[in-house]
């Protein structure tokens, strides 16, 4: 879904919106910053030097890095499209995105919310996803291991 909106479609699996779209593109005004600065927002939108450099970096030196935060607008997809008809059925074991909102709605490392637990298979993809929440990133409170 986000591959669509980047290009300029309307999503498949739930409505359009605006503003995330603008997330979504790095248009947003909490996508932006002054130079040298990190945004408010860690908003998927980057710039092919940011991407020249991926390659070279390693898990480690990423969960090091200030660029290890919580992926909210990636999050806000990946929740909106398991919501949706097409795959929240009760058999899914996707209750859990019913209590959360963002990466923050966590708790215990990601491996609850509020009202469900969140299976280890999920619990490996929302670590990535959510990796200061989940206590991935060098600045969280506890580093994984």
């Amino acid at each position: 879904e986000m591959v669509r909106i980047r290009a300029g479609f309307d999503p498949q699996q739930f409505e359009a919106n605006a503003t995330l779209a603008e997330m979504i593109n790095g248009v947003h005004p909490s996508c932006q910053a002054p130079f040298g600065d990190i945004p408010p927002m860690a908003c998927p939108a980057m710039d092919f030097s940011e991407m020249s450099q991926l390659p070279l970096m390693t898990e480690k030196g990423y969960y090091a890095s200030p660029s290890c935060r919580d992926q909210d607008v990636a999050f806000d997809v990946l929740r909106r499209t398991c919501l949706s008809e097409a795959f929240d059925q009760p058999i899914a074991g996707l209750g859990f995105f019913h209590d959360v909102r963002t990466c923050g709605d966590f708790f215990d490392g990601c491996r609850r919310t509020a009202n469900n637990n969140v299976s280890f298979g999920w619990f490996q993809k929302i670590r990535k996803l959510c990796s200061h929440t989940c206590g991935l990133c060098a600045s969280s409170e506890v580093v994984a291991t």
